[in-house]
């Protein structure tokens, strides 16, 4: 099993990525299988609307 996380990158999120980390070590799972995934906002859209 995975354990899936995807949080925007920005330092106020940071202290649950921590404590979902510790608490899930705590229970025996181990850190190889959790998987944090960040996102940074774009001001431009990624398509082209017109289409």
């Amino acid at each position: 099993m995975k354990f899936l996380f995807a949080q925007p990158a920005k330092k106020r999120f940071a202290w649950e990525l921590h404590t979902v980390i510790n608490s899930l070590s705590k229970l025996g799972v181990d850190k190889k299988v959790i998987i944090l995934l960040f996102a940074k906002a774009v001001k431009e859209a990624l398509y082209d609307s017109n289409c």
